[in-house]
C-alpha cells in the first residue's frame, strides 16, 4: 500500500526536510529542481515517498521529478517500468514529474 500525504510511521521524515532545506538554502535558483532516478527498489521508493512527504507538508521551494528510466536490457522491463510508474504516480500525482528516456531505433 502507498501513503498519500505525511508518513506518521516515519521519524526521519523531519531531519530529512531540514536537510533538504539546508542544502538548498544557497541556492542560486530562485526554485531549484531535483531529480531523482527510481528504480522501483525500497530505496529509492523510499526517497520518492519522503520527497512526495515534504512537498505535501507545504514545502514548494523546490522542484521534483522523478524519472523511471527503461534500459530495455532484459524482457518485461518495459512493464516494470510502468508498474513504478503507476506507483509513483499514485504516490504523488502532482508532485513528482515523470521523464521518457528517449529510445533509440
Amino acid at each position: 500500500m502507498l501513503f498519500k500525504g505525511t508518513f506518521p510511521f516515519c521519524d526521519i521524515q523531519p531531519r530529512f526536510n531540514e536537510t533538504l532545506k539546508s542544502i538548498w538554502k544557497g541556492a542560486r535558483k530562485r526554485r531549484p529542481r531535483l531529480g531523482l532516478a527510481i528504480s522501483g527498489g525500497s530505496d529509492s521508493m523510499a526517497l520518492a515517498g519522503l520527497c512526495a512527504a515534504y512537498r505535501a507538508m507545504g514545502s514548494h521551494d523546490l522542484q521534483i521529478h522523478a524519472f523511471v528510466v527503461d534500459h530495455g536490457l532484459r524482457n518485461g522491463s518495459d512493464d516494470e517500468a510502468e508498474i513504478v510508474a503507476r506507483r509513483l504516480r499514485r504516490l504523488s500525482p502532482s508532485i513528482l514529474g515523470f521523464g521518457d528516456w528517449p529510445r533509440s531505433s
